[in-house]
C-alpha cells in the first residue's frame, strides 16, 4: 500500500483513491449547494431535487451566502497536494469569492432582467422536468410558489434589502416578477 501511495503522490493525488482534501470540500460544498438551492441542482442535472423550490427569501440568499464564506475558509486552510489539487483550489476560490463579493454588493438579491436572474432559473428549470411529474409521484415546484414557498416573499423582504435593481431603472423586469 506504501507504494501505492507513494505513485499517486507523485501523480499528485493525496492517495490511491485520489481522493483528497480539496475534492472532499469541493463534494461537501456540491451536496450543501444543492440543498440550499434545488432549481440549481436541478439545472445542473443533479438528481433528487426536482420537487422542491430555492427558499428567494432574504434568509435563503445569506444562507447561500454563508455556504460561499464557510467553503472559501475551509479551502483557505487546506493545503493543494499538486497541479491539480492546486488548479481546482484556486477555481473554486475565485468563484466562491466572486459570489461573495455580488452578494455583499446586494447584487445577487436584487438581480432582475429578462435573460439572466434568479427569476429566469426558476422559470427555465421547469424544462428540464418531467412533464408529467404526477407519474412519478413527483411534488413539482410550482406547488412551492402557488403556496408561498418561497419565490415571492424573498422578492419583498425587509426594507434595504431587495429590489435594489428596481431603484437602478430595471422596472420592467419588476413588473414582469410581480
Amino acid at each position: 500500500m506504501e507504494a501505492a501511495n507513494a505513485v499517486a503522490n507523485a501523480a499528485g493525488l493525496s492517495s490511491v483513491s485520489g481522493v483528497g482534501r480539496i475534492d472532499e470540500i469541493a463534494d461537501r460544498y456540491v451536496d450543501q449547494a444543492a440543498e440550499l438551492d434545488p432549481v440549481a441542482a436541478t439545472a445542473s442535472g443533479i438528481a433528487g431535487y426536482d420537487d422542491r423550490m430555492t427558499d428567494l427569501t432574504p434568509d435563503g440568499f445569506a444562507a447561500r451566502a454563508e455556504l460561499d464564506r464557510a467553503t472559501i475558509a475551509a479551502l483557505a486552510d487546506t493545503p493543494a497536494d499538486g497541479e491539480r489539487k492546486r488548479v481546482a483550489k484556486e477555481a473554486m476560490l475565485e468563484r466562491l469569492g466572486l459570489a461573495v463579493e455580488q452578494y455583499d454588493a446586494g447584487d445577487v438579491t436584487s438581480q432582475l432582467n429578462v435573460i439572466a436572474c434568479w427569476v429566469q432559473d426558476v422559470r427555465q428549470v421547469f424544462d428540464l422536468m418531467p412533464a408529467d411529474g404526477r407519474a412519478r409521484g413527483v411534488r413539482r415546484p410550482a406547488h412551492d410558489v402557488r403556496t408561498g414557498g418561497g419565490a415571492r416573499p424573498g422578492v419583498r423582504g425587509p426594507p434595504g434589502r431587495g429590489l435594489r435593481a428596481a431603484v437602478r431603472g430595471v422596472v420592467s423586469a419588476r413588473q414582469g416578477l410581480l
